[in-house]
Parts: structure tokens; C-alpha cells; sequence
């Protein structure tokens, strides 16, 4: 038989086909190799996947350095990559860029993390803390109204401020005056909280497209716009459409009551004034008609804040105070006295929304089972209760265990007791 054909020959260390498939490194497709540098010069270099994070990026870090994520702080040129959650930019991923690593002190690291798990807050943070912009952005983006106890800087920042409005518009309350005057920041605010146009300043409270972003989203910001806009027709359906309430501050040329056939809405800023004035209890009003009164429980039923623009008489209704409360127990503020006195609806009020004990009669503050529910549902409320309660031990303990900081509203001989101490730190740091 003729010879079998001889084998081919070995390749070549020399052909790119020698080597085996698993000896050569293949990066994955899309990533990119990164060099970080700290003061003194190159760390480290990791290799970066598509679409990756900055949190990412930082844990990437932490296995070639040690160094742990929450104590980086990641510079590109001159600018902070201050949000986790963002995706690192395309950009650098682009060959000869890197990042400058900057260690953070282990206690703001700590603070950073708390906040990202939503223990923490600014609220008793130290005076580097609340001017720290990573760790302000990060609070502000979780809670909005930690806006109040950041940095005065921080809160002429628009960046910083118009991430605590797009959480909770009434943080505009605490942002710079130029902040306040800024048509983005206060759009954003009143599309979250229309009624947070009160804190815009006065020349943005009479524009016309920010007043209707603000009755779109609550009727009753019509009481906040500029006087000059509460003829315009177009504002003021869009009022009533959001919250029949707002048609108590409607009048027409020929009658004081408003004819709801009349597609004619009119408004006379004197009336209007009148009208505010005795929604909010400046004039009393004797009689209410029933169709005024089934208006008024069917909205504090949806929005029991909205009580603050019923009339004198019906802020008096049992029926529909109870209705407010049980919706939103801050709605206690716009009761009768003879209402906060009321322990079985202050009850309802602080079981909803423990810190609307302040509002309840100063009886109340001191009953016993009315400042028992309240810190039960919110720590902080122990502020509002009489004075024999914050020196009670077994009270403030109760209130400690539903939030840390209540410690700080005991009398001063309990904020030094070891076993307060002990509860206070112990749910912080186990929450």
C-alpha cells in the first residue's frame, strides 16, 4: 500500500495560531483598561466594563489597592464623580485618561455610607459633613429637606439644591434667594409640590406657566400666585380641576357665589382676598351648605392637607377634621382648638404623623397615651411632649428606639445615661 502521508509539521512559535487560545489575555468586548493615580503616583490599573458605574469602578479599586470603595474619592481633571449610581463617562474610558484617587477620612466615610443606606442624615452631622458636597448631594437625593442643615454654600449650589427639589419641592424653602429667583430650580420644586410656588421669589410667583405647572399639581397654590394672575381664566380652571377647594376663591362680576353652569370665571382680587381670608379663619362664617360641606370631606379624604383651605366652621367638623387627620395627621395644624383637644382625633393625628403632637393641646402633650403612640411613630416627636415625659426614662427610651437622635430632646441628665446611650447607638448602626 502506499505510505501514509506525513503529519504536518509543528507551528511555529512565530505564527500567531501557536499559542493556545486560553494563554493569550482577552479583555472583554467594550472594556477598557483605566491607570489610577493618587498624590504620590500610579495605585493601580483596572480594567473598566461597558456601562459600568462609578460604585463599580470604586470596588475595582478596592481589590487591586485595599482601599475601600466608601473612602474613594475618584477626580477626572478638575471634577468630582460625586454619584455612585451614575454610569462612568464614555469619554474616559478613552485611551490616555485615568483617575486621580483621593482618600476620604474613615469618619465621613462612615457618614457616606450610613446615608446611602438611609440611616444616616444631616441632621447633627458635623460642620465638615454638611459642607462636604458628595455626602450633602447624597443625603439631599434621599431626603430633600436635608437641604435645611447643609452648608450655606451648598445651598446656593444648583446642582445640590435642585436634587433636594426634585425630591421634595418645599426644599426650595431653604435654598440661596438667587436659587429662588432660578425658572429651572422653582419649575422643578412646583411640578414635585405645587404649593413650594410660595417660596419662589415674587417675580417668578407672577409667571403665568410656573403658577399653572403649580395648580396642575395643587389646585390650591392658586392662593400663592402673584394677585396679577388671579383673573387669568386658564389658572384658575386649571385650579379647580385639580382640587374643587380652589372654586372658594372664585367670583364673579355679578354674584359672590360662583355659577358653575358659567364656563366665566372672573376673578376680583378683593374678593379673592376676602375669600382667602375667610377660608383660613380670619372671618368667621356662621352657615355652610351642605354641598360646601360633602366638597370639603370628599378632598380631605384624598388630600387632608388640603383642610387648611376650609372655611372657620368646617375646620370645627368633627367628621371632616377626623377625615383630614387619618389621611394626613399633619393636617391637625388647620383644626379648631376644641378639635386638638380632642384625644381620640389627636390620636388618630399621631399615629399617622407622630411630630403632629406639637399641634395637639397642651393636655394632650401631656397624656400619657397620646405621647406614647406619637414616638412610637416617630422618634422625634418626643420634642413636642411635655417636659415630665422627656425626663422619663422609659419614654425616651421608647422614642430612642425609633429614632437615635430623640436622645438629644431628653433632659440632659438622661442624654448622659449609659443604657440610652447604648440604644441610641446600637439603632444606628443596626437599622
Amino acid at each position: 500500500p502506499p505510505p501514509l502521508p506525513a503529519p504536518p509539521p509543528p507551528l511555529s512559535p512565530a505564527n500567531p495560531m501557536a499559542a493556545a487560545a486560553d494563554d493569550i489575555p482577552m479583555e472583554q468586548a467594550g472594556s477598557a483598561r483605566l491607570p489610577v493615580c493618587g498624590i504620590g503616583g500610579e495605585l493601580c490599573t483596572v480594567t473598566v466594563p461597558a456601562g459600568a458605574n462609578i460604585r463599580t469602578v470604586k470596588e475595582l479599586i478596592q481589590e487591586s489597592t485595599q482601599i475601600p470603595w466608601r473612602e474613594q474619592r475618584l477626580v477626572v481633571g478638575s471634577e468630582e464623580l460625586l454619584l455612585d449610581s451614575e454610569q462612568l463617562p464614555e469619554e474616559l474610558l478613552a485611551e490616555g485618561n485615568s483617575l486621580t484617587l483621593i482618600r476620604r477620612p474613615k469618619d465621613e466615610a462612615d457618614w457616606l455610607e450610613r446615608m446611602q443606606e438611609g440611616i444616616g442624615d444631616l441632621l447633627g452631622a458635623p460642620a465638615a459633613i454638611r459642607q462636604d458636597r458628595q455626602l450633602v448631594l447624597t443625603a439631599v437625593s434621599r431626603n430633600g429637606m436635608a437641604l435645611r442643615y447643609a452648608g450655606k454654600e451648598l445651598r446656593a449650589d444648583k446642582e445640590v439644591v435642585l436634587a433636594a427639589v426634585r425630591h421634595e419641592g418645599a426644599a426650595l424653602q431653604f435654598a440661596a434667594a438667587d436659587l429662588r429667583a432660578d425658572k429651572e430650580v422653582v419649575s422643578v420644586a412646583v411640578r414635585q409640590a405645587g404649593w413650594a410656588l410660595q417660596f419662589a421669589s415674587a417675580e417668578l410667583r407672577g409667571n403665568k406657566q410656573l403658577a399653572l405647572c403649580a395648580v396642575k399639581q395643587a389646585g390650591w397654590a392658586i392662593c400663592n400666585v402673584a394677585p396679577s394672575l388671579h383673573g387669568d381664566a386658564d389658572l384658575v380652571q386649571a385650579a379647580v380641576a385639580q382640587c374643587p377647594l380652589a372654586s372658594r376663591l372664585l367670583v364673579q362680576n355679578q354674584v359672590s357665589d360662583m355659577d358653575t353652569d358659567s364656563n366665566s370665571l372672573v376673578l376680583e382680587p378683593q374678593a379673592v382676598r376676602r375669600r382667602l381670608c375667610e377660608s383660613l379663619g380670619c372671618e368667621k362664617v356662621t352657615t355652610v351648605s351642605p354641598e360646601d360641606r360633602a366638597a370639603v370631606l370628599a378632598t380631605v379624604r384624598r388630600r387632608g392637607m388640603d383642610l387648611a383651605h376650609a372655611s372657620f366652621v368646617l375646620r370645627g367638623d368633627r367628621e371632616i377634621v377626623m377625615a383630614a387627620v387619618e389621611q394626613e395627621g399633619a393636617a391637625l395644624q388647620f383644626a379648631s382648638q376644641e378639635l386638638r383637644a380632642d384625644q381620640e382625633l389627636v390620636l388618630k393625628a399621631v399615629r399617622q404623623a407622630g411630630w403632629a403632637l406639637q399641634w395637639a393641646s397642651l393636655a394632650l402633650q401631656a397624656n400619657v397615651e397620646v405621647v406614647t403612640a406619637a414616638v412610637q411613630q416617630s422618634g422625634w416627636a418626643l420634642q413636642f411632649a411635655a417636659p415630665i415625659f422627656r425626663a422619663d426614662r422609659a419614654m425616651v427610651l421608647k422614642a430612642v428606639k425609633r429614632d437615635t437622635f430623640a436622645l438629644r430632646h431628653a433632659v440632659r441628665e438622661l442624654q448622659d445615661d449609659p443604657e440610652l446611650v447604648a440604644a441610641a447607638n446600637w439603632q444606628l448602626h443596626t437599622i
